[in-house]
């Protein structure tokens, strides 16, 4: 950045917001297969303020890469450009209200994402109704539960060049993988075999879509299935349900399941993991719980694996393609709504031991490997078995 032209004070800024300086020419081949997928440079908003546009020149092909959003811009003065426009989109289809009926209207690159009080469950289930009245089988309606919402960190001149707005506000929804810059691609090989194992000894046989290495890309099954993608949905599903950081993101298809982890408050301690209901009636309304709703039809169900994993199924779980490589907060591209819970919506009245059954045969035999192995053995770091909590009944 500094050889391009930008002062110090603007690489603080870009570097503090998430946006980096490249040169793809130079980049090793590994390097630019990560901004596969990514925008083409300059893939800008029609409502960006071109008064402001002021191209830099540089050598060799120097790009900005946003490392949450994935966008790719070729260099320009950090104005108030707003790159991803000043509004943005409505989400389509759904329902839109007023700006009065609205606590507030939240950014993800070129979306607008309405975010709206709600008082019941009632009240909750009535405004749901529009959402499914626009769904298609292409286009499914998923929910996560959260008691605080997050936001990405941006500079204010950062938010005012991609948004036109010092206010604007993007809901930070990365992978925990992403966030705790957790290695699951060296993992993943760890859990594979676990997962593989597991299944064998509760199930009984060995089930050949274990023996299908992962860089076969078009294998089948005479239904039709793809193997090498049950494979690593397999993996990385089980992996993420029941604790592992991967690049996946909970997300369900149940509405009592999102309530659930929207007012109930997880913490930990050594080995062991305990929920205890969240009281939030004292809190301002910005630290209300949530309720995401999202919109794709690019997700995956994982409570019909085939496997003896109870977990899922009790939740209703899919797992969202989160965030990897320069794509930190990409699920948030699908986000339609955001429901805050005022305090007289109450806590949902599921048991603990009704979304985390502690008689979940996979759950079990996870549990007596860590305990077997120790927390010398590589496995447990390498595998991320220490990721794994026994869930408890709070401390008294």
């Amino acid at each position: 950045m500094k050889a391009i032209g930008y002062s110090s004070q603007d690489i603080e800024d870009l570097h503090g917001s998430g946006i980096l300086a490249m040169d793809m020419g130079a980049l090793p081949l590994e390097d630019r297969l990560e901004l596969l997928g990514s925008d083409p440079e300059n893939l800008l908003s029609p409502h960006m303020d071109l008064n402001h546009f002021k191209p830099i020149k540089a050598s060799g092909d120097v790009v900005l890469v946003d490392y949450y959003t994935g966008a790719r811009l070729k260099p320009m003065s950090l104005c108030p450009l707003a790159v991803f426009g000043r509004r943005g989109l409505e989400p389509h289809p759904g329902p839109i209200w007023s700006e009065s009926e609205q606590m507030q209207a939240l950014r993800s690159r070129f979306n607008r994402i309405p975010v709206r009080v709600v008082t019941s469950r009632h009240q909750l289930d009535q405004d749901l109704e529009l959402f499914g009245k626009a769904n298609t089988a292409r286009s499914s309606i998923f929910f996560r539960g959260q008691t605080n919402q997050y936001f990405v960190n941006r500079q204010p001149r950062v938010k005012e060049f991609l948004y036109g707005s010092c206010s604007a506000q993007e809901p930070s929804l990365p992978s925990t993988a992403y966030r705790r810059q957790f290695n699951y691609l060296a993992a993943e090989r760890h859990w594979k075999a676990i997962v593989a194992d597991i299944d064998y000894r509760l199930s009984g046989f060995a089930d050949n879509r274990w023996w299908v290495e992962d860089d076969i890309e078009h294998v089948y099954l005479t239904s039709g299935e793809q193997l090498a993608r049950w494979h690593r949905l397999s993996t990385m599903s089980i992996s993420q349900h029941y604790g592992l950081p991967t690049f996946g993101l909970d997300v369900t298809t149940s509405l009592d399941t999102a309530w659930w982890f929207a007012t109930h408050k997880f913490h930990e301690r050594d080995d062991t993991a305990w929920y205890t209901c969240h009281e939030w009636r004292e809190q301002p309304s910005e630290k209300w719980p949530v309720i995401y709703v999202f919109r794709s039809s690019d997700w995956d169900p994982i409570h019909n694996l085939e496997l003896a994993a109870e977990r899922p199924r009790r939740q209703s779980a899919v797992l969202a393609h989160g965030s990897w490589g320069v794509h930190g907060n990409i699920v948030a591209d699908d986000l339609i709504a955001v429901f805050v819970l005022a305090p007289s919506f109450g806590v949902a009245p599921a048991e603990t031991r009704d979304i985390f059954p502690s008689s979940d045969p996979f759950y079990r035999e996870l549990l007596s490997l860590k305990a077997s192995i120790g927390d010398k053995h590589p496995l447990y770091r390498g595998a991320g078995l220490k990721h794994v909590f026994e869930i408890v009944e709070p401390p008294s």
